[in-house]
């Protein structure tokens, strides 16, 4: 099936508690992926940002993958199928 993806965002930055989520995304879905051992953003960071995404939560999903450092190479395949299954499930809605 041909899929229109209509924004990728990465986070390469800590969030603190001043950040916002802009409220023209509630009719968005979220894919967060973070690493536990990820010294850039911090799984706390993407707690953060979960949990501020102003969309259902069932428009969102948070996946932290066990040791995945910030570029999450550990995790390459089953990083790509993850999103591959994101975007799929929302052209199956």
């Amino acid at each position: 099936p041909r899929v229109t993806v209509e924004g990728v965002c990465t986070l390469n930055t800590s969030v603190d508690k001043r950040w916002r989520c802009n409220e023209s995304l509630v009719n968005s879905r979220a894919l967060l992926i973070s690493g536990t051992d990820d010294s850039v953003v911090t799984s706390r960071s993407t707690e953060i940002l979960y949990k501020e995404l102003p969309m259902p939560e069932k428009h969102k999903k948070k996946l932290e993958l066990p040791g995945g450092t910030h570029g999450l190479f550990e995790y390459r395949d089953s990083v790509v199928n993850e999103i591959a299954a994101f975007v799929l499930d929302r052209h199956n809605e």
